[in-house]
């Protein structure tokens, strides 16, 4: 007679972040986007764009996952709004100091790159890669 239990695999179990680490990792990021990459992307940006410009980086938790996030300025006259925002790179939490670096692709989807990465690394690498960039 066939058993009515089955072996599956579950998966690694996730550590979850909490708040008082989420607070240091979002204070970091933004300090990285104020220090580097707002004077790289926004400030250097020809004032006379013609449909779209960046005006804003910021990060937001959602979960266990930090968002980079830029804020657009659209002047393109189809738009159906004046401004929206988008992603462009994602940390998961792992562990303590472990993350898992994503970009956000053409096709909508998120896309897993690293595995592991300590903070300042995931830092570094959104700075140096123009895949993690907006």
């Amino acid at each position: 007679m066939p058993s009515k239990y089955v072996w599956t695999f579950e998966g690694m179990k996730k550590a979850k972040a909490v708040e008082s680490r989420k607070q240091q990792v979002k204070e970091r990021s933004d300090e990285f986007l104020d220090s580097t990459l707002k004077e790289k992307l926004i400030t250097k940006q020809d004032r006379t764009f013609r449909d779209t410009r960046i005006v804003d980086l910021f990060t937001k938790w959602r979960g266990n996952f930090l968002y980079f996030k830029a804020r657009f300025e659209s002047k393109h006259p189809n738009a159906t709004s004046p401004f929206f925002e988008e992603g462009f790179a994602r940390l998961e939490y792992v562990d303590e100091d472990r993350f898992n670096l994503s970009y956000f692709r053409h096709t909508g989807k998120w896309w897993g790159v690293y595995r592991g990465l300590t903070l300042d690394k995931c830092i570094e690498v959104i700075s140096e890669k123009q895949l993690f960039q907006p």
